[in-house]
């Protein structure tokens, strides 16, 4: 069907009561037909006509016209717990020239699930990383030179975000917890990104990005009130009764957990600079020359770099990668160098040993994000998807009671189980030697 006949079919999907279905879109009317009592509410002003028109003429040319488009499910399974995800396939022509077909990934609120949907907004996170594509992605990517380290954004409003699709350039995520090799191309791009921050500064003479754009970088998740505050808790009871069923010594499990505030304000000892903040391995694609690229923004922060590289670290690597700490720092830190000088900054370059500082300030709090949120973010993703399809699961996971949840899923999977204690140990480990680590600054 062609947009000249004033209408054009869509394939939507959603996750509501773990159905697939399908909408139709009218162009003339603008609203969308379905036999799904719940499909209008979550999906009506998802996309429109007249943004489709614009991202032909941004992605193929300025003359372009449109001449059809589709929304289909990116994955089978749901990605991510902030957002569901979609691939727009759209068909564009320039004049006197064949038709062009352009894949986007398309990003919006979870609308499948009400009372996740209600949690990313009360949370602003959605809106943090539209902010951030919009006013910072661009001070820090034009005329910078060096490989990407984020794929290009096209549109960014507060309900959907649209990105070049990576997918056919052979990008993807890996497995959920990452290898030497693809957490030493992580911290390539890692660097780029960090370097981009601070030669995005040098055009304000300085002046911190943090200061330009405050409500990009306001805390979003380690909050002491409302419903992040609530998940937190159950993540900290969860600790406490796992530590409890190994026989370990829970009692300082909470006040060593109170470290993980810290990570809310900037450095007033180091130098900050753009932090993804949720690097966990659906946040990072890799091709096949295992080039990697930074998506989902919705956690970014204003920190030392040592916050990212510790978080990767615990959080989304394999136990044995953190054997190669020492090589893999350094490695980054020359790459991060070497991105500085390609383009010619000439401001202050925060030295190795003050990353070693913010190393041994951040490790602490990156263990404990994985302590909080492996139990999540490792379930397979057929189980991970029915649970956040489910809205009593998904409430139960993230505000309620997740122990039966994850200690049902603990007895039938050994790899699981084995990563969960082994966090639970090194964190009490840790938590017993509190007064002797250094507390961030």
């Amino acid at each position: 069907m062609y947009i000249n006949d004033l209408q054009f079919l869509t394939a939507c999907s959603t996750f509501v009561n773990s159905n697939m279905f399908n909408c139709m879109f009218s162009d003339k009317k603008r609203n969308l037909k379905t036999n799904h009592p719940t499909v209008q509410d979550m999906f009506q002003n998802l996309i429109k006509y007249e943004d489709v028109k614009d991202l032909v003429k941004k992605s193929i040319s300025s003359n372009s016209e449109l001449i059809d488009f589709r929304l289909i499910p990116f994955s089978e399974d749901k990605l991510g717990y902030l957002g569901s995800h979609f691939s727009l396939i759209v068909t564009g022509r320039q004049p006197g020239h064949e038709n062009e077909l352009r894949n986007f990934f398309l990003k919006t609120l979870p609308y499948e699930v009400p009372g996740q949907v209600a949690y990313v907004q009360e949370k602003g996170c959605f809106r943090k990383e539209t902010k951030f594509f919009n006013l910072v992605v661009p001070l820090m990517t034009d005329n910078f030179r060096g490989e990407r380290w984020v794929p290009k954004c096209y549109s960014a409003k507060h309900n959907v975000m649209i990105f070049k699709d990576m997918k056919p350039k052979g990008f993807s995520n890996r497995n959920r917890l990452l290898d030497e090799k693809c957490i030493e191309a992580a911290f390539e791009c890692i660097a780029r990104m960090h370097a981009s921050s601070l030669l995005a500064e040098e055009k304000f003479q300085g002046r911190s990005l943090r200061d330009l754009f405050p409500d990009v970088f306001e805390e979003s998740e380690f909050l002491r009130e409302g419903s992040s505050f609530t998940a937190l808790t159950v993540g900290v009871k969860l600790a406490i009764d796992l530590a409890k069923d190994m026989g370990l010594d829970s009692s300082n499990i909470q006040r060593a957990g109170e470290r993980i505030f810290g990570v809310g304000q900037s450095s007033k000892t180091k130098s900050n600079v753009v932090c993804h903040g949720d690097l966990w391995s659906s946040n990072l694609i890799f091709d096949h020359a295992n080039h990697c690229r930074l998506v989902d923004f919705q956690m970014v922060r204003y920190l030392p770099p040592a916050h990212d590289l510790m978080l990767l670290l615990y959080y989304g690597a394999a136990t044995e990668v953190r054997q190669h700490e020492r090589q893999l720092v350094e490695h980054y830190y020359r790459v991060f160098i070497d991105t500085l000088e390609l383009n010619n900054f000439k401001g202050n370059v925060p030295g190795f040993e003050e990353l070693l500082q913010g190393i041994a300030e951040l490790r602490l709090p990156a263990l404990f994000t994985a302590v909080l949120y492996h139990p999540i973010v490792l379930l397979d993703t057929s189980t991970a998807s029915k649970i956040m399809s489910n809205p009593t699961t998904c409430e139960a996971i993230f505000f309620g009671d997740r122990k039966s949840i994850v200690k049902d899923y603990m007895a039938k999977n050994h790899e699981y189980k084995k990563k969960i204690q082994e966090n639970i140990k090194e964190f009490v480990d840790m938590s017993l030697l509190i007064d002797s680590i250094p507390e961030y600054t």
